[in-house]
């Protein structure tokens, strides 16, 4: 087992934790930027001497019966292959959860309300409210519900449409844990999404489409050739939040299952903390952070890929 000093160590856990949104954030902003800020390039550099330069040193404590050090280079090849187990299965799944969820339902409601002419501000509210509900709150409400003793919402359900094979444990089956704690998550942020797209939608001139309606071009038509390819920087931006927010996700997990029953729905942030705060093992915690970083980096850096190269596409 490896060990740490944790008066170095756990300060370093929360910078590169705190950074992380600083770094993330600072590359979606450079969408149609060629290179990064000296600012951004700066906070690259930092979190690098923290986990490269500072993370292979050995420094022992005299007054400690038992040699202590920081983190070394083993801990790393470690971290990378929990972070390919956990990123390639988990991730993936709880990703996909979360993205259609958020994204596709945001946009479905977003779509509907442009055709609505009344209480408009009403059903924004009304999908926002979950929004700022703090995640203790939501985390109790979706156990309730997937509760079996006394019997939840969803086991009820099930019950009186006669599909009694269908009640379960859903937070202690391992075949269902993982999509437990992935819709609170999902279902949490669908109506900022919502409202996001609305505003970009709205903002749209409508002479645009109308042209395309005079020529016989249905809704869909208008929604799928005109109005999606016109917002397709207002999707980049929510699809890079949505994919880096999903990668971090750690709260609703961690207050559902703790990453369990055995690792069902266990996620790299959920192990992070418990090998930091848990086992007290703060260098490998830090490197966990910092694997995260580079995961969410090259999301990032993969949709600027993907877009740009449409963009030039389209252009040429």
């Amino acid at each position: 087992t490896i060990r740490s000093t944790s008066f170095i160590m756990e300060p370093v856990l929360f910078l590169t934790i705190h950074f992380r949104e600083e770094i993330i954030m600072s590359a979606v902003t450079t969408t149609k930027k060629k290179s990064f800020t000296t600012f951004q390039m700066a906070l690259i550099a930092v979190m690098a001497a923290i986990t490269c330069i500072l993370g292979p040193l050995s420094i022992p404590i005299p007054i400690s019966p038992v040699p202590i050090s920081l983190t070394n280079l083993a801990i790393y090849l470690t971290v990378c292959l929990l972070g390919w187990k956990f990123g390639t299965i988990s991730y993936l799944i709880y990703l996909l959860i979360v993205v259609v969820m958020q994204l596709g339902i945001g946009l479905v409601f977003a779509v509907l309300l442009t055709f609505m002419k009344k209480h408009v501000t009403f059903v924004k509210t009304l999908y926002y409210v979950p929004c700022i509900i703090t995640t203790v709150a939501i985390a109790q409400l979706f156990r309730s519900m997937y509760a079996t003793e006394p019997m939840g919402l969803i086991n009820q359900f099930f019950q009186a449409i006669g599909m009694e094979g269908m009640v379960t444990s859903w937070l202690a089956n391992i075949h269902t844990a993982l999509m437990a704690v992935s819709v609170p998550e999902g279902w949490r942020f669908t109506g900022m999404y919502m409202v996001i797209f609305y505003a970009a939608l709205i903002s749209l001139d409508p002479s645009v489409y109308e042209a395309a309606k005079v020529d016989g071009a249905t809704d869909f038509q208008i929604l799928l050739k005109i109005k999606l390819p016109l917002i397709k920087d207002i999707i980049l931006l929510t699809l890079t939040m949505c994919l880096t927010g999903a990668l971090r996700g750690f709260d609703i997990p961690f207050l559902l299952t703790s990453g369990g029953p055995g690792n069902a729905s266990e996620l790299l942030s959920t192990y992070m903390y418990k090998k930091a705060f848990s086992n007290n093992q703060y260098g490998y915690g830090s490197a966990l952070a910092v694997f995260i970083i580079i995961e969410s980096m090259l999301v990032v850096f993969i949709l600027r890929k993907i877009f740009s190269e449409r963009k030039e596409c389209k252009e040429s």
